[in-house]
């Protein structure tokens, strides 16, 4: 999404998913994305962490063409909307998905609605910036580098 903010880039993605993938997931799975903090919807795909295989543009055709006949295409959130219908459909399509903690690849920042344990704190590979403004986007990523920098060397 363009309303991610990755605070820990030195972190690589696939040490964070790769215990998930070896014990929870289904050996099919070529997308992993984050369980989401709202029970109306089977995951969060602010971050979708994509293997290179060609399972993987299979699904990625399969959801973009789902969501152009559902006229989802381009529309708000549409990639996730035509996602979940994906996952929704069969337990063949849910076995590509494998969906991963909240915070694992991304954890929440807004200033309503969450549970502290649902929000981003520095150390965490990203923050969603759901449901701020433009302004509140721009300090919280001033804030966040700031935050996620190594202290400045002493002067000695």
């Amino acid at each position: 999404d363009d309303d991610i903010f990755i605070s820990s880039p030195e972190r690589a993605i696939a040490a964070l998913i790769a215990p998930y993938f070896a014990r929870r997931c289904d050996p099919r799975a070529v997308v992993a994305v984050a369980e989401d903090a709202v029970s109306y919807t089977p995951f969060n795909a602010g971050v979708l962490a994509v293997r290179s295989a060609p399972a993987a543009a299979t699904l990625l055709r399969r959801v973009y063409e789902l969501g152009a006949r559902q006229g989802l295409a381009w529309k708000r959130d549409w990639e996730q909307s035509a996602m979940a219908l994906d996952y929704n459909s069969s337990a063949e399509a849910r076995a590509a998905y494998c969906v991963v903690p909240p915070t694992v690849l991304q954890s929440l920042f807004r200033d309503y609605g969450l549970h502290p344990s649902q929000l981003w704190r520095p150390g965490h590979f990203a923050a969603h910036l759901t449901g701020l403004d433009e302004t509140k986007r721009r300090h919280f990523a001033r804030c966040a580098a700031e935050l996620s920098s190594p202290p400045p060397a002493p002067p000695f």
